[in-house]
């Protein structure tokens, strides 16, 4: 903890000229970006009556800094703001509801009683944790998908730890980094990006292989009913991560980087929390900017999944048009993207393991839109092979079998 008369002074960067002429020579048309930031960093305390200007003025003149950032005792034990005394009494009475829900249930199974409404149990630990972790058989389940999302997965995670790891953390030495980069090695990590397709894939299977099993159980199609419980099922969630990362992540740790890297992230999440909710975030917010960064992949889910009546409905009423929309819309999402990366001369990977490359960033996402229409073309093929053959996918449940046991 520091004094109250000490202020901490980080974020003291050097320019290193060999790694900028480098990625100033890789960077799409348009990126602006004339240097590239990159470390040492240097973090030391000082008097209070020091400012931050004098010391970056101090130290322009000796190793040609960039720039300094000053921290208190005051900014890292910041007061608790009245939408963070709000969030605190939400959390409280869930968390009450979910103690009280979970002793009644385990006071009627131990009466060996049923609850007069089934509310009253509905947020019991107890009864809640038994239903996630019971393990079903069922005849209509695609097992095989269970182990593509579970690689799919890992994979997206080790993605996250190489990419994020540069831009946040300290490293002893990013000029390695980039040197790995143009390595063959590096490019399961580095085309990380296409891990999501796999999950954009899956899902358009499973939204059309679940709308003709209930056509053909002749449950009538309510798109009213398709969105709403779509929404209903996503946004709970969302919404209590919206309200903590919008008011109480800034108390949630401490430390040099700490309130450099989550402060701008928490004013993100308290002027963009509604179009987080209503998943709009890639069209509306500036800069490309949005509040928890990893949940532009709801944003583009949500999309799709509105879009997708208009590519259900004419497949199953009118299978030639709706294979002739498939096809088409295929052609538009391979051609349009092309072009304009091609127009633009824009990068073949989307990753942020250049550190502090926004521009490079902002540039493809504004000119690609790659949050969203880069990737349509795989959620419209998966529709379309849903579509081709229920037979098919009910066939699919025994490929993990078989690959497995050879039965």
């Amino acid at each position: 903890m520091l004094p109250a008369l000490v202020k901490y002074i980080l974020n003291i960067q050097v320019r290193l000229r060999e790694v900028s002429k480098r990625i100033i020579n890789a960077q799409p048309r348009g990126a602006n970006t004339d240097v590239l930031s990159i470390g040492p960093k240097w973090a030391i305390c000082l008097p209070s009556n020091c400012t931050d200007e004098d010391v970056g003025e101090i130290l322009l003149n000796l190793i040609g800094s960039n720039g300094a950032v000053c921290q208190t005792k005051y900014d890292l034990n910041p007061p608790l703001t009245n939408g963070a005394i709000a969030t605190i009494a939400a959390l409280s009475y869930f968390a009450l509801l979910l103690v009280t829900s979970t002793i009644y249930d385990l006071y009627l199974v131990h009466k060996n009683k049923e609850p007069p409404f089934a509310i009253f149990v509905a947020f019991s630990v107890h009864r809640n944790g038994r239903k996630l972790f019971k393990i079903r058989k069922n005849s209509d389940e695609l097992s095989c998908l269970n182990g593509i999302k579970l690689l799919s997965m890992f994979w997206v995670i080790i993605g996250h730890i190489f990419t994020i790891y540069p831009s946040v953390m300290p490293l002893t030495n990013y000029k390695a980094v980039l040197d790995w980069m143009e390595s063959l090695s590096s490019m399961i990590i580095v085309s990380g990006t296409l891990s999501v397709d796999s999950f954009f894939l899956i899902g358009g299977a499973l939204v059309v292989y679940g709308f003709i099993k209930a056509k053909n159980n002749g449950v009538k199609f309510n798109i009213f009913y398709f969105y709403l419980h779509r929404y209903l099922r996503l946004t709970p969630a969302l919404a209590a991560a919206v309200l903590v990362s919008a008011n109480l992540l800034v108390y949630m740790g401490s430390g040099p980087l700490w309130n450099k890297e989550v402060t701008n992230n928490q004013q993100d999440c308290q002027k963009y929390w509604w179009t987080t909710l209503l998943y709009i975030q890639n069209y509306v917010n500036d800069d490309g900017i949005f509040c928890l960064a990893q949940t532009w992949y709801l944003t583009v889910d949500m999309q799709l999944y509105i879009l997708s009546p208009l590519i259900l409905l004419p497949l199953w009423r009118y299978t030639k048009i709706g294979v002739t929309l498939v096809i088409s819309c295929i052609i538009a999402f391979i051609i349009v993207p092309f072009y304009v990366a091609y127009d633009n001369e824009l990068t073949g990977i989307l990753t942020n393991l250049y550190p502090r490359m926004p521009a490079v960033l902002k540039c493809r996402g504004e000119k690609l839109e790659a949050l969203s229409k880069e990737r349509r073309i795989r959620w419209v093929r998966s529709l379309k092979r849903g579509e081709l053959s229920e037979t098919f996918l009910k066939n699919a449940r025994n490929c993990s079998n078989h690959f497995v046991t050879g039965e």
